[in-house]
């Protein structure tokens, strides 16, 4: 099932996947795509599983996909909410057809019969690789296309892929130094403002 979002973009993240394909399929997401991606160990898509061919540093586009990571090392991350991620216990053999995410966040239920605790999971995964829930971790890792939300993040992507010509570069890739801490600083801004709304028990803005 997760080989068939290659169709979609090239380029995914373990959390953005994890967010789309049934929670049992979970564990085996690196073996069910060994054949068909390859994951560098370094770089603007460090960590990614990325479709085999195609290489990011040969098109502009791919900045889209680059990793966006943020550091909230001084910031409280509030209680995390119960979620059985696993959910290994569903196995009566209920097909587990997925709603697609729209651009706006909505969902479109396609089938009654996913779990609600299936689809809990799944939201929450969605959601905390899109940043519209409080960061996993102290260092989370982002792809720049599920931060398009963000504001001003649209419009330097825009820029960077309406440029005649960019330079590479082995850490930044696509972005230059300063669009790069730009995002960076968006992004932890929200997470941030999300820890906080979450520790009081509202929603960010």
């Amino acid at each position: 099932m997760a080989s068939g979002y290659l169709d979609e973009r090239p380029i995914w993240s373990r959390t953005a996947l994890q967010g789309r394909i049934p929670c049992a399929a979970h564990s085996g997401l690196s073996k069910s795509l060994y054949n068909l991606t390859y994951t560098p160990s370094e770089g603007p898509w460090r960590g990614f599983y990325i479709l085999l061919d195609y290489d990011p540093r040969a098109h502009q586009e791919a900045v889209l996909w680059q990793s966006v990571d943020v550091r909230l090392r001084n910031v409280t991350h509030p209680e995390r909410l119960v979620v059985n991620r696993s959910l290994a216990h569903f196995k009566d053999g209920r097909d587990r057809v997925l709603s697609r995410f729209q651009n706006t966040g909505e969902t479109e239920i396609v089938r009654a019969d996913v779990h609600p605790d299936e689809w809990k999971a799944l939201q929450r995964f969605r959601a905390e690789a899109e940043l519209r829930a409080p960061p996993p971790s102290h260092q989370p890792m982002y792809q720049l296309a599920d931060l398009m939300h963000l504001a001003g993040v649209a419009d330097i992507v825009n820029q960077v892929t309406s440029r005649p010509h960019c330079d590479l570069h082995y850490k930044t890739g696509w972005l230059t130094a300063a669009e790069r801490k730009a995002i960076q600083a968006k992004a932890k801004e929200t997470a941030v403002a999300l820890c906080e709304a979450a520790a009081s028990g509202g929603a960010a803005s």
